[in-house]
């Protein structure tokens, strides 16, 4: 079974005990109760970055598995969780104080920089530039229009020099 469960630890059902759909009878199967499901249910916001603030609920399975996947699929693309890494960001608009404490905190762990998504002059892209070269991070993560009007920039000053860029990976 690999130690992956479907559901937390609330159920003991695991993939390989799951071979067609007659081995899935609701009748027998563990389901947490509602008091148990809503005790795990945590309240997120979005950053309203992309127009309004999105409020919904998830539970901790979904966030641990959405880390998972997403550090997966950045595999892929070569990084590895702890390589430098630098994302474009809307900075702190919408979150509460211990929300960016816990996201530098973050950022410290992951070895990521941040640059504002929404502040390009020449001096801003000078210096998002010259991090990307002297960081060398293997990936870059952010908004796609950030990227857009970056490269525009790095086309128009026809700069080189991004060895070790692994991924860009895009957003809202």
């Amino acid at each position: 079974a690999g130690g992956y469960k479907l559901y937390d630890n609330l159920t003991s059902i695991y993939p390989d005990m799951i071979a067609s759909a007659a081995d899935f009878d609701m009748d027998r199967t563990p389901v947490p109760s509602t008091r148990e499901r809503i005790r795990k249910i945590l309240r997120s916001t979005t950053s309203g970055s992309t127009g309004e603030p999105l409020t919904f609920f998830i539970d901790k399975p979904q966030l641990e598995m959405r880390w998972a996947t997403t550090l997966r699929n950045l595999g892929w693309a070569g990084y590895r969780f702890g390589d430098p890494n630098i994302r474009l960001w809307h900075e702190t608009i919408g979150m509460s104080t211990l929300q960016i404490w816990r996201e530098k905190l973050d950022a410290s762990m992951a070895r990521r920089s941040f640059f504002p998504a929404f502040r390009f002059n020449d001096r801003e892209l000078e210096r998002y530039i010259e991090a990307i070269r002297q960081e060398k991070p293997s990936l870059l993560d952010g908004y796609a229009e950030s990227f857009n009007c970056i490269a525009e920039y790095i086309s128009q000053k026809q700069y080189a020099g991004f060895e070790g860029l692994k991924a860009i990976v895009s957003s809202a």
